[in-house]
């Protein structure tokens, strides 16, 4: 032992022992440095990430398009992602450097490697988003256990049918136990699928798939909400009989806004009078918006606007009638002052018939009814839309827009005066 102990050899690796040894408590080594390094580039990474996310946040909540027409920094057609960017870096130094380094590669016309600032990469960003809040739901709704489905479907822009997915069910706030738990009814929206298929078979079997890739049983399904369309509602063939072929449990409710705008609809319908009336309104709404001289005489007079009449929500049409129903006289004022101006002769004619029509008394009988009718059903329609509203509700808020219907038709003389 003494011989290896004063060779040369064991000298050597013990100086060498002692420097490495030194060289990690003083934190000079290539390893530690590296390693140092590497941590420091990965904390750059997550300051730049989190900023990136926080601008996909921002855009997704508000339902705002991320890309323009360019990729480019500092071009101002890149879109509102990059546009975003852009603003932060004022104030930002870290998201500042970035920036300024993939700016150079592009004007170099060399690709970075990695800047996260691509549409690939914000559209990764969105995906991986929404699988963390589709996670969170499908834990509350596991916790929930029971729930029910709503579909719903409406072509898109490129004229793609788009079915809507949502759930519905109670959730327990958290934190709270026993006679002081507070539950809260949820409705989710989980996803968009295309689907252009109109049978009921093909329907449900679509959402059945979707639950089962979702890992939801549909043993849990408690209700089922959608329109009355034959396909969704039919008592054979519709998406509800199908389902509860399944799940008897799943009982189906028709949808209460879109029963209560057909009924309106097909109420108006039987009267000549009031088609008459809703035409006359949508064509001044016409007239005046097509031009911007029009438009500016009508609100000179009536110092508000007008609306066009809604195509699929028949309720809304209360905003459209409020203005002819409250400024009568103004609105032909409006009619009188637009015919000082220079109209063709198809114009002309479409703005003596609404002359014609509005100072008529139908026009003010039909104005005086509707005001009131579509008034009462417009504050229903909005309590049946709401997230906590339950079916004792819904018949409780129809009963009570019977009943102001009947007591109009009871006040008939009184509407006359």
């Amino acid at each position: 032992m003494s011989e290896h102990e004063s060779s040369i050899s064991h000298r050597q690796c013990y100086l060498s022992w002692r420097d490495v040894e030194r060289s990690l408590r003083n934190e000079s080594t290539v390893d530690v440095m590296l390693e140092r390094k590497i941590l420091q580039n990965r904390d750059h990474w997550r300051m730049i990430l989190k900023r990136l996310l926080h601008v996909v946040f921002f855009l997704s909540e508000r339902g705002l398009p991320f890309r323009g027409d360019s990729c480019k920094i500092g071009d101002k057609h890149n879109g509102l992602f990059l546009g975003i960017l852009e603003v932060i870096i004022c104030y930002d130094s870290t998201l500042k450097g970035h920036l300024e380094k993939v700016l150079l590669s592009q004007e170099d016309n060399r690709r970075e490697q990695v800047h996260y600032l691509s549409p690939q990469s914000q559209n990764e960003f969105i995906k991986e988003c929404s699988e963390k809040v589709l996670t969170k739901i499908k834990l509350e709704v596991s916790d929930a256990k029971y729930y029910s489905i709503i579909l719903d479907s409406t072509p898109d822009a490129s004229h793609k049918e788009q079915t809507t997915f949502i759930l519905r069910y109670v959730s327990a706030c958290h934190g709270m136990t026993g006679a002081d738990r507070v539950y809260d009814i949820q409705e989710r929206f989980m996803t968009f699928t295309d689907f252009s298929q109109k049978k009921g078979e093909d329907i449900a079997e679509m959402a059945l798939k979707q639950l089962k890739d979702w890992n939801i049983p549909f043993g849990d399904c408690r209700g089922q909400r959608y329109d009355n369309g034959s396909n969704m509602s039919g008592i054979h063939t519709g998406v509800q009989a199908v389902m509860r072929r399944d799940n008897e449990a799943a009982l189906y409710s028709p949808c209460a806004c879109h029963s209560l705008n057909l009924c309106g609809n097909n109420a108006a319908q039987c009267c000549p009078e009031v088609v008459t009336f809703f035409g006359m309104v949508q064509k001044l709404y016409v007239f005046f918006s097509a031009s911007p001289q029009r438009w500016e005489i009508l609100q000179k007079q009536l110092g508000s606007s007008l609306y066009g009449m809604s195509g699929t929500r028949w309720s809304e049409r209360v905003t459209a009638v409020r203005p002819v129903a409250a400024h009568s006289n103004l609105i032909l004022k409006a009619i009188e002052a637009a015919g000082n101006l220079t109209l063709t002769p198809e114009a002309a004619t479409e703005l003596e018939s609404l002359r014609r029509y509005f100072s008529s008394f139908i026009s003010v009988l039909m104005s005086s009814i509707w005001i009131k009718v579509l008034s009462a059903i417009d504050e229903r329609n909005k309590i049946l839309q709401t997230r906590a509203g339950t079916v004792d509700v819904e018949v409780e808020n129809l009963r009570d827009l019977l009943c102001d219907l009947q007591s109009l038709r009871d006040q008939w003389s009184k509407i006359w005066n």
